[in-house]
């Protein structure tokens, strides 16, 4: 019990069974098994004929849009052109544009770049393409296959070198100084083929890559949260991230580990976020790529040109 309670504070997951009566305790660890062993197609209850195991695991009856998608067969795509991601993540990406703005803006000025011409791919609601518009007064072109999120950017921002358009990367053909993916790839299929693609549309490519795998991720199955909530397909360690841009055809110029983490307090310090940061803060004493790799909760920004 010692070493759950542990694991789920690193997790931040620390909840009221922690301090319930030894029985009730065990009667919901007993029911988080189960959903566990659900979410990763391991039985502990058959399901009814006929039936996926949908309509059985209370997992995934709490998000009945993504149950509905794994039910009808609703492709990864469609998840985002429905309008059904932004809806449920509109908030997040508003709230991190203007901490991932100024990640950007430190390690293009560190390393003496000032882009002639931007292209944001997987741009959400405009907020960080808007922001980059202003900061550098050059050309800058924001695109997602979400019209939703396409046409909020729309309304909410305009600037004289700023244009947002509902297309796909492979339908781009101009090329620009800058290209920006923040937080996408790892929702793309064909990661590796979508990073090809994109590569010859820039001089320079700035990623920033959510990382995913790390110990305490495998230890509590973290990351199938994230696939159900975010839909992330693919989940990055530094290393791997590294490797995933190198094997593309990207040299990295420069990368940085940014706290993500720190972002939980913007909202308000609970014991959750307080549970969730303290041993995350801790350990960023020492090395933010110790905390990237054992407790999670640390993004990367990479800095790359194109090497072919």
């Amino acid at each position: 019990m010692a070493r759950s309670a542990l694991l789920d504070a690193l997790s931040g997951r620390f909840t009221a069974t922690h301090i319930l009566r030894p029985e009730l305790r065990s009667m919901a660890h007993g029911r988080r098994r189960k959903r566990e062993a659900c979410s990763t197609g391991t039985f502990i209850h058959p399901p009814r004929a006929g039936r996926p195991c949908v309509d059985r695991c209370p997992s995934i009856k709490q998000l009945p849009a993504q149950a509905e998608r794994l039910e009808t067969g609703m492709s990864n795509a469609n998840f985002y052109e429905s309008g059904e991601y932004w809806t449920g993540n509109k908030s997040s990406h508003d709230q991190d544009a203007e901490y991932k703005f100024s990640n950007a803006v430190r390690i293009l000025s560190k390393n003496g770049i000032k882009p002639e011409s931007i292209l944001d791919v997987g741009c959400g609601g405009g907020k960080g393409t808007a922001l980059l518009a202003q900061e550098y007064k050059v050309p800058t072109l924001g695109i997602d296959i979400s019209p939703q999120s396409i046409a909020d950017a729309k309304n909410e921002f305009r600037h004289p070198n700023l244009e947002f358009r509902v297309t796909e990367l492979q339908d781009i053909d101009q090329h620009v100084d800058l290209g920006i993916m923040f937080d996408v790839f790892e929702h793309v299929d064909d990661y590796l083929g979508f990073l090809r693609t994109a590569r010859p549309k820039a001089n320079y490519w700035l990623f920033n890559i959510p990382l995913d795998m790390n110990v305490a991720s495998l230890l509590t199955r973290g990351y199938l949260d994230l696939r159900k909530s975010v839909g992330h397909l693919h989940y990055f360690s530094t290393r791997s991230a590294r490797a995933t841009l190198e094997d593309s055809g990207f040299g990295i110029i420069d990368d940085q580990l940014p706290l993500a983490f720190m972002q939980r307090l913007k909202t308000g310090v609970t014991v959750r976020s307080a549970l969730a940061v303290a041993p995350r803060l801790a350990l960023s004493m020492i090395s933010a790529a110790l905390v990237a790799d054992v407790l999670g909760g640390v993004s990367m920004m990479a800095l790359c040109k194109s090497t072919r």
